[in-house]
């Protein structure tokens, strides 16, 4: 569904997302990640269970809003768990959570300009969930 205007929603038949939103976003994200951070050892919560990793990082997207030549919304909040998040004598634990906004223009009013928004909107998403990473 696309906000074609302030009150309407557009369902394009022929231009759909192909796989699970949720764990797609994640994937996404968690690619960005390894690749932002320069380590290939960042898992999604979701993804594994294992216990040898860098970084744990849990995504759960509140909401993606897309309107046709003008702009793509995605409010992520995330958590990250790095490999070694103990607690300290305080009992407080270096896992880190926050909340990403990010609002990039649509330059033109069709379907490939939008989803070239979206694309990077995860990539602003995940860079600026590798900041707080550092």
């Amino acid at each position: 569904m696309v906000h074609s205007s302030d009150n309407e929603v557009k369902l394009y038949e022929y231009h759909r997302w192909a796989g699970s939103l949720k764990s797609d976003v994640a994937r996404v994200i968690v690619a960005n990640l390894a690749r932002d951070l320069g380590t290939s050892n960042v898992w999604s919560f979701s993804q594994t269970t294992q216990t040898n990793f860098d970084f744990q990082v849990l995504v759960d997207v509140q909401n993606i809003e897309s309107k046709l030549g003008d702009s793509v919304v995605l409010d992520v909040l995330w958590t990250i768990k790095p490999k070694n998040s103990i607690a300290d004598k305080n009992g407080k634990t270096k896992v880190k959570m926050g909340r990403s906004l990010i609002r990039v223009a649509v330059i033109s009013p069709d379907i490939e300009a939008l989803v070239a928004a979206q694309i990077r909107a995860f990539a602003l998403a995940s860079a600026d969930i590798a900041k707080n990473m550092r």
